[in-house]
């Protein structure tokens, strides 16, 4: 197995054990996702209702926090863009940013609507 299939294996696993499910409605299309397009299987991100950019690794010191979302993007089968919408937990939140990463994944930082 090649790193990328590692750590493509390894982010399923993350997501599967901490995932929480969510819903995705694109702006562009207005289609609202559920499942995710690549497994079929429910769609699930690791959400942190209270994440600081000083998480990071940069060692600022941030005294504000945002709901930020860990998704797969192969689970979308796009791209977040910004104002795209989606729900968790019951809680409606808009995409101000993303952030993507080597790993396939993307974290998106999120303002509740």
């Amino acid at each position: 197995m090649d790193w990328n299939g590692l750590l493509d294996g390894m982010t399923g696993i993350v997501r599967d054990t901490f995932g929480e499910p969510f819903t995705y409605t694109r702006l562009e299309t207005g289609e609202t996702l559920t499942h995710s397009v690549d497994t079929g299987e429910e769609l699930r991100g690791i959400f942190d209702p209270s994440w600081s950019p000083e998480q990071d690794g940069t060692g600022l010191r941030v005294s504000a926090t945002i709901p930020v979302l860990d998704v797969k993007i192969a689970d979308l089968g796009f791209i977040p863009v910004s104002k795209d919408q989606l729900t968790v937990g019951g809680v409606n939140y808009q995409v101000n940013d993303k952030i993507p990463s080597s790993s396939g994944m993307m974290k998106l930082h999120l303002r509740k609507r």
